[in-house]
């Protein structure tokens, strides 16, 4: 490889590199922001419960109930709450939800970046003889 196609090589590898960290800046930015997380989730039941003059047994189920799952320790953990503690619980749920992919964003730039400052030293490197 010439001189001159190493340093376009190398040029355009510096452009990737910087965009890539303006990327990572502002993901970080946006993950550092996220504010009253909590590393849980929701599901809504219905169940029926096996009287057969119920009503649950012609397709109305009762409920809904809501759970939430907690995993600590490596055990998953579930409680029954109220359908207001459910909502007020939600929107800090969906923050923790946004703050993983937030930080799944953040890995993935730090392996492209790493990625591309490998080809960038190999690609600057010059060959004597």
């Amino acid at each position: 490889m010439s001189h001159e196609s190493r340093l376009a090589r190398a040029s355009a590898l510096r452009q990737c590199l910087r965009a890539l960290e303006q990327q990572r800046t502002v993901c970080l930015a946006e993950i550092l922001r996220l504010r009253d997380l909590f590393a849980a989730s929701l599901s809504v039941v219905h169940r029926t419960c096996g009287k057969q003059v119920c009503i649950c047994m012609r397709g109305r189920p009762h409920g809904p109930y809501f759970f939430l799952s907690i995993q600590s320790g490596g055990r998953n953990d579930r409680y029954h709450v109220s359908r207001e503690d459910a909502r007020r619980m939600e929107p800090a749920i969906d923050r923790y939800r946004d703050f993983v992919r937030g930080l799944r964003r953040l890995r993935s730039l730090d392996r492209q970046i790493e990625t591309l400052a490998r080809r960038l030293k190999t690609s600057c490197e010059t060959r004597s003889m």
